[in-house]
């Protein structure tokens, strides 16, 4: 409802005391408490009806499905107290059956020593666990070779990841090996891989010698004992300087066979002081194309005397 203060309002010395002025506002005044007044009975009419009318058809709609849902709470309540029981019943028997002695090792696990150890481990990076004696586990370092190794599919690949292959790093295996190694071992030296060695009262059979070609340079010849103990030189020009190298210490004899083909010309070889002709005489060379000539020459003192022997020539 609007206000009408302002309507109403008093003004010292202005607003006069008559009937004329106040009965209209009184009027309006009472036909404003007028319209609250029947309002009001209104309301309260309202309010009655509602609870007398509303409240009751509430009541006659919700009760039903309360009481309905009552009866529904009591039977899902006595489902929930039987299966409750069934379960209970079932928990037992499983119960019962689980602390049989004669499950422990079937449904559950038997406790023992080892678990127990390897439980009590703290895992770390790179590292295995192994057993340090009964009932006790320890961790070791399990390296990245270690683990190539484990990863490796077969024998052939674990011999590679280790370089062992067999041809390559180890020797391949032979039934000839086997029965050279099941003979009695000879008597003094045995040749092998190092220096100069001494065979004492050996035979040997099937001798091969290995020959050797060196050539004339500038006119020095140079035989090389360790190459060989014989030696093809084409005579293709003169030799003015005759050289011997790695000649076995004095106290070892040596001896080798040179074998000199002519190429047409008559050629010359200076043999120095130390080569020993019989009777002061060497051999002139053979001067006809593709003619050899035969020389040995043995000494036993380190080459300072090497004794010479004509062996054939124009052959």
């Amino acid at each position: 409802m609007v206000t009408r203060v302002d309507h109403y309002r008093m003004q010292d010395g202005r607003t006069p005391l008559a009937e004329d002025y106040f009965n209209p506002i009184w009027s309006d005044l009472d036909r404003r408490l007028d319209i609250l007044e029947r309002l009001r009975v209104s309301w309260l009419d309202a309010v009655t009806l509602l609870q007398s009318q509303g409240l009751a058809r509430l009541n006659e709609g919700v009760a039903p499905l309360l009481q309905q849902l009552q009866d529904n709470a009591a039977e899902v309540i006595a489902s929930l107290e039987s299966l409750g029981e069934v379960a209970t019943a079932e928990q037992g028997a499983l119960a019962d059956s689980a602390l049989q002695p004669a499950d422990i090792g079937v449904s559950v696990q038997a406790s023992h020593a080892n678990l127990a150890a390897l439980a009590g481990l703290s895992g770390q990076a790179n590292r295995v666990a192994y057993f340090s004696a009964a009932g006790a586990m320890a961790l070791t370092a399990l390296t990245a070779s270690a683990r190539t190794l484990l990863a490796a599919s077969d024998a052939t690949a674990q011999r590679a990841a280790l370089g062992l292959e067999i041809g390559n790093h180890v020797q391949a295996y032979s039934a000839a090996l086997d029965a050279w190694a099941a003979l009695a071992p000879p008597t003094g030296e045995v040749v092998g891989t190092s220096g100069s060695q001494t065979l004492a009262g050996k035979t040997v059979t099937g001798l091969q010698e290995t020959r050797t070609a060196p050539s004339i340079s500038a006119g020095t010849l140079t035989l090389d004992c360790a190459a060989g103990n014989v030696f093809t030189v084409a005579l293709n020009a003169n030799i003015t300087t005759l050289n011997f190298s790695n000649v076995p210490v004095s106290g070892t004899a040596y001896g080798c066979t040179v074998e000199f083909t002519a190429d047409g010309t008559q050629r010359t070889i200076t043999w120095g002081s130390s080569v020993k002709w019989p009777g002061g005489w060497a051999p002139t060379p053979t001067a006809t194309n593709g003619k050899v000539d035969r020389v040995v020459l043995t000494t036993h003192n380190g080459g300072t005397t090497w004794y010479a022997a004509n062996a054939g020539q124009n052959y």
